[in-house]
């Protein structure tokens, strides 16, 4: 009965963790150890944003997680309709 909601609780900490921005860019400085949101904002610059090269990255950061959301939906759903009634059903 708790399989859903502990599935929900990891994948709400997956993207809390995917989405972290500020911590690793202040922190990190080499480009090897700097995860893919500070990777994504080496395509902001000075001289302009390059889109097209920012639209793949993002493409390509983005799948990832809709992958593990379609494996996983009909747990995910089931935890956030019993976390949020408190009814399994």
């Amino acid at each position: 009965m708790a399989k859903p909601i502990l599935i929900t609780v990891a994948l709400y900490i997956f993207i809390g963790s995917w989405n972290s921005f500020l911590w690793p860019f202040i922190m990190t400085t080499s480009p090897s150890v700097q995860p893919i949101e500070v990777g994504l904002a080496t395509f902001l610059g000075t001289n302009g944003t390059d889109w097209t090269g920012l639209s793949a990255a993002v493409v390509f950061t983005t799948l990832p997680v809709m992958i593990l959301f379609l494996v996983a939906q009909r747990q995910f759903m089931a935890g956030a309709y019993a976390s949020a009634s408190g009814v399994k059903g």
